[in-house]
């Protein structure tokens, strides 16, 4: 069970191709119900494992953070900050595991 599949692509070849790693995050508008209201703008903010079974698709949340602010675009800012930083660390750390530079850009 490695996640990958075979997928045809053009001229014959074919392609064996899986994804490890995946940044999910979920935005709440404010929560003006119950007895914390009002609760302010907030996005939870996570890092999934693939597990590698191919039927079932399954992740572990290997990272769990919410953010929060006082508009949907500072809330969002914040998720976007998160993201940001956490995929740097794991670049860093999948290329330091390789052997190679961990000296890393986004494109």
């Amino acid at each position: 069970m490695s996640g990958a599949t075979w997928t045809p692509d053009v001229s014959g070849k074919q392609d064996y191709d899986g994804s490890l790693v995946a940044f999910s995050t979920r935005y709440y508008p404010p929560n003006k119900q119950g007895p914390n209201a009002p609760k302010p703008h907030s996005v939870m903010c996570s890092i999934l494992l693939n597990d590698g079974d191919e039927e079932q698709s399954r992740y572990e949340d290997v990272a769990e953070t919410e953010v929060w602010g006082d508009t949907e675009a500072e809330a969002k800012a914040a998720a976007e900050a998160w993201v940001a930083e956490h995929m740097e660390r794991v670049h860093r750390a999948i290329r330091a595991a390789f052997g190679r530079d961990v000296e890393w850009t986004a494109r």
